[in-house]
């Protein structure tokens, strides 16, 4: 990397345009979480905010986690 860029690779579970237009962000979580958690996933919703907003020049409306607690996938 370029001094003084720091890269990270990280993969938004999902994103999508609501009926307005607007960008909404989901990251599904498994398990219940704690304090410590919540804060971490409130720091990587932020900072997959960020990245959506700076590739797409267009705010994020929502970004929101999902608990799926082990339920069934259905395909």
């Amino acid at each position: 990397s370029a001094e003084g860029v720091n890269l990270a690779t990280s993969v938004i579970d999902r994103i999508y345009r609501n009926e307005s237009g607007d960008f909404v962000i989901v990251d599904y979580k498994t398990g219940s979480g704690s304090g410590s958690a919540e804060t971490a996933w409130q720091k990587q919703l932020d900072r997959y905010t960020a990245a959506v907003e700076a590739c797409t020049g267009s705010e994020v409306e929502e970004a929101r986690i999902l608990q799926i607690d082990g339920a069934p996938m259905i395909q």
